[in-house]
């Protein structure tokens, strides 16, 4: 394997050597060298692994070539807007449904299975809600385990879901005798979960235009329709980092082309105090 070379040469034993001892610190490397670091630092400290790069179009390079020397799955956290807030304009469904992925994988985190994400500094820079946060907890459901429908019903309400005829979109339900489909905000395909009486006897995707089933599911975690990048500029709200550092001890941080991430980013701390001074 190209990564176990990378890992045995003497120059990356002495890099890592430096940073085991010194902590931090700013390095020189050709931007065809980075995606092995990050591979190679992901699986030597077996921790997760948050990577910045200065632009959308290098965090897609990098995560194509990261996820090809790695065998953990490669998230990307989408840009929703150029600064620190989303404002003013329509949120795209697929960029917050991944998102959501990520959040609900730093939540949900297992020591045994340490994640890596990667983000341009846009993207780390959009501020959340932290009472939306809050209320991103998921619901557990199994098959043969009993629920009550109308519960069901009214809490998928109350988590969020437009209840209509027939789920298209993310962030829908609909009822149909003893059916009950969801599209989860996190899933590619919606979700139907077929009762008897109160008990659960099916749980499956399926496509949701010719509605045929596509994989049976033996449990189901529902996450909320909710958008925590959503904020008022004179509300509370925390970093991407505050959240993960909120969830998770220990972490690998990584920032590539870190100048052109320090103009970005001294130009967005300069909108915080601005803001700061209005309120």
């Amino acid at each position: 394997m190209i990564l176990n070379l990378f890992c045995q040469h003497k120059q990356w034993d002495e890099f890592l050597k430096k940073l085991e001892s010194k902590g931090p610190f700013d390095t020189i490397i050709d931007e065809d060298v980075w995606p092995f670091i990050i591979a190679a630092i992901h699986r030597s400290n077996f921790c997760p692994t948050l990577v910045v790069a200065s632009t959308l179009d290098r965090t897609i390079e990098l995560r194509k070539e990261v996820a090809n020397l790695i065998s953990n799955k490669v998230y990307s956290f989408k840009s929703l807007g150029s600064s620190i807030f989303f404002k003013n304009k329509a949120p795209d469904i697929i960029n917050i449904s991944e998102r959501l992925q990520v959040i609900r994988k730093i939540t949900n985190y297992n020591k045994k299975s340490p994640f890596l994400i990667i983000s341009s500094i846009n993207s780390f820079l959009n501020l959340m809600d932290p009472n939306k946060l809050g209320k991103a907890k998921v619901l557990n459901i199994e098959k043969g385990g009993k629920i009550d429908r109308n519960k069901l019903i009214s809490k998928l309400a109350h988590m969020g879901y437009e209840r209509v005829n027939m789920v298209y979109d993310r962030g829908e339900f609909s009822v149909r005798g003893s059916l009950i489909d969801i599209y989860e905000l996190t899933t590619i395909n919606p979700i139907r979960i077929d009762f008897f009486g109160d008990e659960i006897s099916n749980i499956y995707s399926f496509d949701p235009i010719s509605q045929k089933a596509l994989k049976k599911k033996s449990k189901l975690s529902l996450f909320p329709n909710v958008n925590p990048w959503e904020i008022k500029e004179d509300g509370e709200y925390i970093s991407f980092i505050d959240f993960l550092k909120s969830q998770i001890k220990k972490f690998n941080l990584i920032i590539c082309d870190p100048l052109e991430s320090q103009i970005k980013l001294k130009s967005d701390i300069l909108e915080i105090k601005k803001i700061k001074k209005k309120t």
